[in-house]
């Protein structure tokens, strides 16, 4: 087989003869032989017998900083929370739409809150004073229900909700 022919069908035959072109021979080390040696001499100016001086005094090192004393692990106190009073949100509320002061009745709009049941009675609130009582009755629609007022007086615009409110 020769040599063009293999090097399509063989792409590891290809990357062998790539990379052998590539690779270097390593350097030797000289031989000991080669190597420069160095020496280094020392003199003494002292003569043989001859007493060192002495060497200085050692110099103090300061201490160390005193460390703080640790502190007693931090124990959590119980703490009374008190939270402020919650107003329920489902409270009976309207507000009277007309009212007829002569024949004693009001029209009430209930879109905000449920309706109150027929015969339950009723405060007129205005500028959250009570200023009457109405006694609901029927009939209920569309979001609004007629009352008789039984004590006070309604206008338009008071508020009217329940009596424990």
């Amino acid at each position: 087989m020769k040599i063009q022919e293999m090097i399509p069908k063989s792409p590891f035959f290809l990357f062998c003869l790539l990379t052998l072109g590539c690779v270097t021979q390593k350097e030797e080390a000289p031989p000991a032989s080669k190597l420069r040696q160095r020496s280094v001499v020392v003199q003494n100016d002292l003569a043989p017998g001859t007493p060192r001086a002495p060497l200085p005094a050692p110099v103090p090192i300061a201490p160390a900083p005193a460390k703080k004393p640790k502190r007693a692990p931090r124990t959590a106190t119980p703490v009374a929370v008190t939270f402020p009073p919650v107003q329920a949100i489902t409270l009976l509320r309207g507000k009277v739409l007309s009212a007829n002061v002569d024949l004693h009745f009001a029209v009430v709009d209930f879109t905000i809150s449920h309706f109150p049941s027929i015969g339950q009675k009723l405060g007129i609130f205005r500028n959250n004073l009570k200023i009457g009582e109405i006694r609901m009755g029927g009939p209920f629609q569309n979001g609004n229900g007629v009352g008789d007022i039984i004590d006070g007086e309604a206008q338009v615009g008071d508020e009217v909700r329940g009596l424990d409110q």
